[in-house]
């Protein structure tokens, strides 16, 4: 969430700890013959908001109205904003006592929770969860679900190595969980993996298969509290000589921002440099479902564009394109970014459909502020402060993330003239980190210490000490960094 990302930004930072959430995984209602009510988990502290509302398909829902446990979904009329979530969706606490649902049988739903921490700062920030209670039409003792695909790398063809993969479970009675992993390489999906067999396996991103199973009705349960991945993105910065760029993942947060503040945790700097760039764009178009063309039982290449438009799509969004088969989602196919096409194999007389982001606005970097470098706690660490306000003459874009340059200049020193040798030892700090086999001064004597950067220097008095050396930065190690965005 927005508000946790701020939050933890820094200690002094002002902000407004809400924020919200639309879930990438549909709870499934499809075969069930009623629905019971809903399972909430999560903390509400005092002063806190919890809400809800429900999309399906493209059209949002809620419970104005519940009688006796018996609620009727009712469309949202507001637009999805944070404002109109906490004002106008339903409490958390109101779905709690629902124990009877109309016309929610047979449907994908996607919660969409909204939370409100209390004002008070010293208070724990709300939590959630939300689950639906149902009864299937036929007695059903397994049941077999696949999560969303969770995206390693933010680069087109990078990948991510697995460092270890664990789940929690709770289960009663004789149940039992059987979690399987698929991993995505080069746009194809692997076969099944155990969690113990992906540890040191690459991947561009990764989704899971997960089987509930029960001896009997009503008396035991089986659940996945959660799915840890540790993961190392390795080299996924952008390197070039003696630069690095750490680019944070981009969001789009639906509102207009027009700020940001971002804080980096590093090792104290020698001669090296770090910058920070902001980057907000507008709104993307989207195309859903739209039809492409139909297959042919051979290779064939379709246009990225309704059948009424002449031109293709441009700039389509290669992380949103997603291509269905006679209503099948289809993951073995090549796009061309160039010409907005993509390339496939589908039956004879299939309807091939698409969705996918487009439009996406140039990427335009704004350079932020350098507004402080202090001590971070006692950890031997500092923090640098960057912050960004955008002319009042701008509108606020919704979507937005921060580039950190990581510049290590190097250079040399020619014949600089340190002074005059007295015949005894002369002491000098140099300003750049010397590299000692580099060191040249005439007629003198010298050693120097790399650690306080300091030169001693013997020479015959009345000679000039004239010094030589080439220096380069030390690398900077990047500890953590935290970044925020506000509509302000």
């Amino acid at each position: 969430m927005l508000s946790n990302t701020m939050r933890f930004g820094t200690d002094s930072f002002s902000f407004n700890p809400r924020g919200y959430i639309v879930s990438k995984t549909p709870i499934d209602t499809t075969g069930q013959a009623t629905i019971n009510g809903f399972s909430i988990e999560g903390v509400e502290p005092s002063g806190s908001i919890r809400t809800a509302v429900f999309k399906i398909d493209d059209s949002y829902y809620y419970f104005p109205n519940i009688v006796n446990g018996e609620a009727v979904p009712v469309e949202f009329p507001y637009e999805i904003t944070i404002d109109n979530l906490l004002n106008y969706g339903t409490p958390l606490s109101n779905l709690s006592t629902i124990t009877s649902v109309s016309n929610w049988t047979g449907l994908q739903i996607y919660p969409i929770i909204a939370l409100q921490a209390s004002s008070n700062d010293s208070a724990s920030i709300p939590t959630a969860k939300i689950g639906i209670k149902s009864t299937s039409s036929t007695d059903q003792l397994s049941k077999t679900e696949e999560t969303a695909e969770y995206e390693f790398a933010t680069e087109i063809g990078s990948k991510a190595s697995i460092i270890d993969v664990t789940a929690k479970t709770t289960i009663t009675g004789s149940a039992s969980i059987s979690i399987r992993a698929q991993l995505r390489n080069s746009g194809e999906w692997s076969s099944d993996y155990q969690l113990s067999e992906l540890k040191t396996l690459e991947a561009e991103a990764i989704k899971f298969k997960i089987t509930y199973t029960v001896s009997a009705l009503n008396s035991e349960t089986a659940k996945v509290d959660n799915i840890q991945i540790k993961y190392s993105s390795g080299g996924s910065g952008a390197v070039a000589g003696y630069e690095a760029d750490i680019v944070t993942i981009e969001q789009n947060y639906e509102n207009g921002l027009r700020f940001a503040q971002a804080t980096l945790r590093h090792n104290k700097l020698v001669d090296s440099e770090i910058a920070a760039y902001v980057s907000f764009r507008s709104q993307q178009l989207k195309r859903n479902l739209i039809e492409i063309g139909s297959g042919t039982g051979e290779v064939y290449t379709y246009n990225l564009k309704p059948s009424n438009q002449d031109d293709n799509d441009a700039r389509v969004d290669p992380t949103s394109l997603r291509i269905f088969v006679d209503g099948i989602e289809k993951t073995g196919f090549n796009f061309n970014s160039g010409t907005s096409q993509v390339t496939l194999v589908a039956p004879e007389n299939s309807v091939v459909a698409a969705s996918y982001l487009y439009n996406i606005e140039e990427e335009i970097w704004r350079e932020m502020e350098l507004t402080s470098v202090e001590p971070y706690k006692d950890s031997g660490l500092y923090a640098t402060r960057f912050e960004y306000s955008m002319p009042d003459d701008e509108n606020g874009k919704p979507i937005a993330c921060v580039k950190f340059v990581l510049n290590r200049p190097a250079g040399d020193v020619t014949n600089e003239f340190l002074g005059i040798g007295t015949g005894l030892t002369q002491t000098f700090v140099l300003p750049h980190k010397a590299r000692i086999d580099t060191i040249k001064i005439p007629n003198a004597e010298f050693s120097y210490d790399e650690d306080s950067q300091m030169l001693r220097v013997i020479a015959q008095r009345g000679n000039d000490l004239l010094l030589s050396y080439s220096w380069s930065s030390e690398s900077q190690e990047i500890r953590g960094f935290t970044v925020g965005f506000a509509a302000i």
